[in-house]
């Protein structure tokens, strides 16, 4: 009602938020130092419980839109999203608990490099290939903002609830992020699969405009925290040369007063 747009666009926004979480959350999770066994077990037990409410909220509101007879809910790509959480951990905690070395070794050179590759990856060539359709969204100024408002605001309300529940800097960072973030995949499945075309064709268009402005904040988050990372560290650059340099300058005064000293005892 804030925002009036089409019906094919507000059921691709319901959609949306009744996905789980997903889609790189885990990767920004670990660019923004936030916790990320918290953000692998909460990914983890959004999408077994989207088993069973995606359909129930769908079925509660998405009559508004369409008739709930026509929802159809990807429980394979569901059920491979919890294989592709699974396995992974799986195999890393048997290499750690075999190579333990090796595996610190192994997340240290490889971990963040990868997923730098893997956001770029996202944003870079996912906002080429997807970038017609964009062009499209001329006619429809409000899709932006109502896109951007879901993601925007489950940062917002989440990361408040997170603050006030006292959690750490960590557990809120990973807390918004894993609310603001949603599958799109699987979103896009439901809307192919539940309306007719081009109605499905339409209401698809949502979840991209919505992966298109959800890093934005997180963006944001990124360069601050670099900045004050590298403020930090020239702080602590100085305040280890100053402590050099005094340490070098009472040492060469130490000498002095002892070549006094020593050549005092031997005139007398």
């Amino acid at each position: 009602m804030l925002m009036p747009i089409k019906s094919e666009f507000g059921f691709g926004l319901l959609t949306i938020g009744c996905c789980p979480g997903g889609g790189g959350s885990n990767i920004w999770t670990l660019l923004l130092h936030g916790d990320l066994n918290l953000s692998m077990t909460m990914t983890f037990i959004s999408s077994v419980a989207a088993l069973g409410m995606m359909p129930l909220m769908l079925f509660i509101y998405g009559r508004f839109f369409l008739d709930t007879k026509r929802i159809v809910i990807p429980y394979s790509q569901i059920a491979s999203q919890l294989c592709y959480i699974v396995v992974p951990v799986v195999i890393g905690m048997l290499i750690k608990w075999k190579w333990p070395t090796f595996a610190k070794r192994l997340v240290k050179a490889l971990l963040r490099p990868t997923a730098f590759a893997f956001l770029f990856i996202i944003i870079g060539f996912g906002g080429y290939v997807n970038w017609p359709i964009y062009a499209l969204l001329g006619p429809y100024p409000l899709l932006f903002p109502a896109a951007a408002a879901l993601p925007w605001t489950g940062f917002l309300l989440s990361a408040l609830l997170a603050f006030i529940c006292r959690r750490s800097r960590a557990e809120i960072l990973t807390i918004a992020i894993e609310t603001g973030i949603q599958n799109i995949g699987i979103a896009i499945l439901v809307l192919l699969y539940s309306m007719s075309q081009p109605e499905g064709d339409i209401g698809a268009i949502m979840p991209l405009v919505v992966s298109f402005s959800t890093p934005f904040p997180l963006l944001l988050v990124y360069v601050a925290i670099a900045i004050k990372e590298r403020r930090c560290s020239k702080c602590c650059w100085k305040k280890t040369f100053n402590k050099s340099i005094s340490k070098t300058v009472e040492d060469l005064e130490y000498g002095e007063e002892h070549k006094r000293s020593i050549l005092k005892n031997e005139s007398f």
